[in-house]
């Protein structure tokens, strides 16, 4: 069976997600069914790009439920960052709806934050 690299842009612009110093938001992504899952080596991976430009941010990742990441204390003063995660394979839903919901815990006063390109990259078999 061949595998086939493939991704999902949820957002291509600079969200805020949510009210800042704290806030949420959530990005509503329905993956194929034919995306791989199992096995090793196919992990698929959560890329985005940061921009934190004052302060520092506790921002928390969700994948349906499941906490993906946590940045502690992150800052990006020199202007931004791209981020790439792998997501654990048991956090996705082949064939149906996920949720990645980015969160700011904490900040400090002065802080700000602005997340954009995000994709999801993964493998789907092909035919």
């Amino acid at each position: 069976m061949a595998l086939l690299a493939d991704y999902v842009v949820m957002r291509d612009i600079s969200p805020n997600p949510g009210t800042f110093p704290a806030g949420e938001r959530t990005f509503i992504v329905d993956l194929p069914g034919d995306i791989v899952v199992t096995g090793f080596g196919q992990s698929p991976f959560l890329m985005f790009v940061v921009r934190a430009p004052a302060g520092s941010i506790n921002l928390e990742i969700d994948v349906n439920g499941q906490r993906l990441l946590n940045l502690a204390e992150f800052n990006a003063p020199i202007g931004q960052t791209t981020i790439h995660e792998v997501v654990d394979r048991t956090l996705l839903r082949a064939g149906s709806r996920n949720d990645f919901v980015f969160r700011v815990v904490s900040a400090q006063a002065n802080a700000a934050l602005r997340i954009s390109n995000i994709i999801l990259w993964f493998q789907r078999d092909s035919i």
